[in-house]
């Protein structure tokens, strides 16, 4: 049967009374538009390495390479 909804066991899901019944619908953790890119996680990373050694950039210009 949870084959039919497209969910499996352990997936979240997220439930809302409607009218006629019970809305059930596949829940994300994790939100597609508020993860990184992998070349985004790549400037990330090198932004965390550049940190202690005081060579911080401005927001700014991290918002204009990560295209924000």
């Amino acid at each position: 049967m949870l084959e039919t909804f497209h969910i499996q066991e352990g997936d979240f899901v997220a439930f809302s009374e409607q009218k006629n019944g019970v809305l059930i619908k596949p829940k994300r953790v994790a939100d597609p538009d508020d993860t990184l890119t992998p070349e985004e996680a790549k400037k990330v990373r090198h932004a965390l390495k550049q940190m202690p050694a005081g060579k911080a950039r401005p927001w700014s210009e991290v918002k204009h390479d990560l295209g924000l």
